[in-house]
C-alpha cells in the first residue's frame, strides 16, 4: 500500500512538473506574439504539443478511480480527486498544488487565446487594406521609370 501511494505521488510530482513546464511556455508565448517573433511562437507551439503528448501519457498511468476530467479545462488538463481510502498528506498537498497550477493555466490559455484572437483581426484588417490599397496608391509612369532607373544603378 505504501509502494502504490508513493508511485501515484511521483507521477502528481510529474504531472505538476509538466504542467508548470506547459505554463512557462504559454507565458513565453505570449511576449513571443507580442513581439511578432513567429519563431518563438512556432518554438512554443512545438513544445506545448510535446508537453499535452506527455501529459496525455501520463494520465494514462495514474489509476482511473483518481481522475475526472475537468469541462473547463481542456482535455489534457485531468483534475484529481481527493482519495477517501488514502488519507495521505503529501498526496493531500500534492492535489492541492495540481489544482493551483491546472488554474493557473487555465486562466494563461485563456489570455493567450483572447490574445492570437486579436492579432489574427489585426493581421485580417491589414490583409485587407492591402487588398483594397493598390489602385490608391500607384505612383505615376514618370516616377515609377525613375525609381527603376535608380534600382539598376
Amino acid at each position: 500500500m505504501e509502494q502504490c501511494l508513493t508511485s501515484i505521488d511521483k507521477l502528481l510530482e510529474r504531472r505538476i512538473s509538466l504542467l508548470r513546464e506547459l505554463a512557462d511556455s504559454v507565458e513565453r508565448a505570449q511576449a513571443a506574439v507580442l513581439t511578432s517573433d513567429q519563431r518563438q511562437v512556432s518554438t512554443h507551439t512545438r513544445r506545448q504539443q510535446q508537453l499535452c503528448d506527455e501529459l496525455r501519457r501520463l494520465s494514462s498511468e495514474l489509476p482511473q478511480d483518481e481522475l475526472s476530467t475537468s469541462d473547463r479545462h481542456s482535455d489534457v488538463v485531468l483534475s484529481l480527486q481527493p482519495i477517501p481510502a488514502l488519507p495521505d498528506a503529501r498526496q493531500s498537498e500534492l492535489s492541492t498544488e495540481l489544482r493551483a497550477i491546472e488554474n493557473r493555466l487555465a486562466n494563461l490559455t485563456r489570455t493567450y487565446s483572447a490574445l492570437l484572437r486579436r492579432a489574427q483581426r489585426t493581421v485580417n484588417i491589414f490583409c485587407r487594406v492591402l487588398l483594397t490599397s493598390g489602385a490608391t496608391y500607384v505612383l505615376p509612369a514618370s516616377q515609377t521609370a525613375a525609381r527603376m532607373r535608380n534600382w539598376r544603378e
